[in-house]
């Protein structure tokens, strides 16, 4: 009689436990959070494209699913808008990492939305590519094919025809694309060249250093620390060098 009392007494404090455990990280989550927000200038759309880039950036299906469906209840953005971002977002974390997410968003997203592309020629698509790039900076081409180029010319024509295809389809501002871009590089945290270069041209095409700060302010929240510290650092040289160029001498 008296193993089974203490049996079930010792039952009873590992569910105590493991629920105060439960409670107490919940708290600690909404407090991070509530933090965090308290401290943001970001509109709720912009919020949500960070959300939406972070976490697709880091595979987290099971959260992008509970942010993209509150995002659209509450009609923060579009589903467009969040094909849109998946679709661009291919360029820096590649293919496989998008269809992911697209397919984990099935039950809120039809991803077979028709859009716009530019003709289906490597000249039409290299073009459009170029033109989209050279919005974000005006030297970005020119800077790309001088360094990589002599390695490999498929290098380049086939990254500036996935640009012309993914960046070539209206809907998102300059400035969302780029806060989307920035966002996935800073949440991914092995693409530091890159997301020098996109921090600066962010600033050229109009986000504000509040802006991108919110951004790493929010990094932490999403994908840690080390990523956000990461993200300051390069934000911190951008800001000095006033957009310089890491893909140059």
């Amino acid at each position: 009689m008296f193993k089974k009392i203490l049996a079930i007494s010792l039952l009873i404090t590992s569910i105590s436990s493991s629920h105060a455990t439960e409670g107490n990280f919940s708290i600690t989550k909404f407090r991070a959070e509530r933090d965090i927000k308290k401290v943001l200038t970001l509109t709720q759309r912009q919020q949500a494209i960070v959300k939406i880039s972070a976490l697709s950036a880091l595979e987290l299906t099971e959260a992008l699913q509970q942010v993209v469906a509150t995002s659209l209840e509450k009609k923060f953005i579009g589903q467009q808008d969040v094909v849109l971002i998946l679709t661009q977002l291919t360029s820096y974390y590649g293919f496989p990492r998008a269809e992911k997410s697209i397919d984990a968003l099935a039950s809120s997203i039809d991803k077979h939305l028709s859009f716009t592309l530019p003709p289906d020629t490597s000249k039409a698509r290299y073009k459009k590519g170029v033109e989209e790039y050279t919005k974000l900076d005006n030297n970005g081409y020119q800077t790309i094919i001088t360094a990589f180029k002599p390695m490999s010319v498929g290098l380049t024509d086939t990254t500036y025809q996935l640009f012309g295809d993914a960046f070539g389809i209206p809907g998102l501002t300059i400035k969302e694309r780029q806060l989307a871009t920035i966002s996935a590089l800073a949440a991914l945290g092995t693409a530091r060249p890159q997301l020098q270069y996109h921090l600066g041209t962010s600033i050229q095409v109009g986000l504000t250093k509040a802006e991108i700060m919110d951004m790493v302010i929010y990094m932490q929240f999403l994908a840690g620390m080390p990523a956000a510290y990461n993200a300051a650092l390069a934000a911190k040289e951008v800001f000095a060098a006033k957009s310089e160029n890491p893909y140059t001498d």
